[in-house]
């Protein structure tokens, strides 16, 4: 439950697969976040984050901050913190990539704190 997991991989992504066609691959099965499920912990939106920062192929984008599933996180959670609101808004808006990527590991970090923090709240 502090996970926030209803399932587990196995096959359900994908078979095993040389390393040469995973670029197809990735480029043929979009990132979703989850099939349109909101993300619903922190350890969630942690990894949700992770995987757009290690996207070497670019396959994912950010898109707009209205659609992405951590701003709906961030909302539900009822953050206002307005560092961590401006550093997500600038994943998404700022034009220059190292301000982007910057932002990205600030948020990354913020995230991992706040996933420790409810582990050690609920005695894991």
């Amino acid at each position: 439950i502090v996970l926030g997991c209803r399932f587990g991989q196995g096959y359900a992504l994908g078979r095993p697969m040389p390393p040469e066609a995973l670029a197809q691959w990735l480029e043929q099965r979009p990132f979703r976040g989850g099939a349109g499920r909101p993300l619903t912990s922190w350890l969630g939106a942690l990894a949700y984050q992770w995987r757009l920062m290690h996207d070497p192929l670019h396959v994912q984008q950010p898109g707009p901050l209205a659609d992405c599933p951590i701003s709906h996180f961030l909302q539900a959670q009822q953050v206002h913190d307005e560092q961590i609101l401006w550093l997500h808004a600038c994943i998404h808006e700022h034009p220059a990539e190292t301000e982007r990527r910057q932002a990205m590991r600030q948020l990354l970090a913020w995230f991992a704190g706040k996933t420790r923090s409810t582990c050690t709240e609920a005695g894991n």
